[in-house]
């Protein structure tokens, strides 16, 4: 079977974003269960969480286990405030941080490439630190803006790592 071709990283941005407060579903994952991340994906009720700001997605790694390669894994959406209606659903708060942004312009299913072509080829080059994770703060982010189609797996996608501002 043909190797897939190394992604290609185009800059990234430098950007402070301000914290996110999200509403969505949380699992634990190992290396070894980590390709079941789509399913998780397929039950969050997107559009119909209670509160949702905007069409925009978030993914996001944190606790990852560097030896074991184990993590928490957020998938949900913006919201304004936490009420009884987000009784069924996990909460996340990311950080007000500085991130590096990649644009992902591959499909869904290449992403893993992208990130381990950010933390084996652009981080050691570029001069950036990685911001000091704590039990809540993420690891990365992936971002699928308006234009993201999750049929086709396309779209406007992002990833930030987080680093020393």
């Amino acid at each position: 079977m043909p190797e897939a071709p190394v992604i290609k990283l185009n800059p990234p941005r430098l950007q402070e974003r301000r914290a996110l407060l999200m509403a969505g579903l949380q699992e634990h994952y190992t290396p070894q269960t980590m390709h079941t991340i789509p399913a998780q994906w397929k039950r969050l009720p997107f559009g119909k969480i209670p509160g949702q700001l905007g069409r925009m997605a978030y993914g996001v790694v944190f606790n990852l286990d560097e030896k074991s390669g184990a993590f928490d894994y957020f998938c949900g959406v913006e919201i304004s405030t936490i009420s009884p209606a987000h009784a069924n659903f996990k909460t996340y708060k990311s950080p007000q941080q500085k991130y590096a942004i990649f644009c992902h312009r591959e499909n869904v299913s290449r992403l893993r490439d992208t990130i381990q072509a950010i933390f084996n080829t652009w981080l050691p080059t570029s001069g950036q630190t990685l911001a000091h994770p704590t039990a809540t703060s993420p690891n990365l982010v992936e971002y699928y803006g308006e234009s993201f189609d999750p049929e086709s797996g396309t779209g406007d996608m992002e990833v930030w790592i987080p680093i020393k501002a």
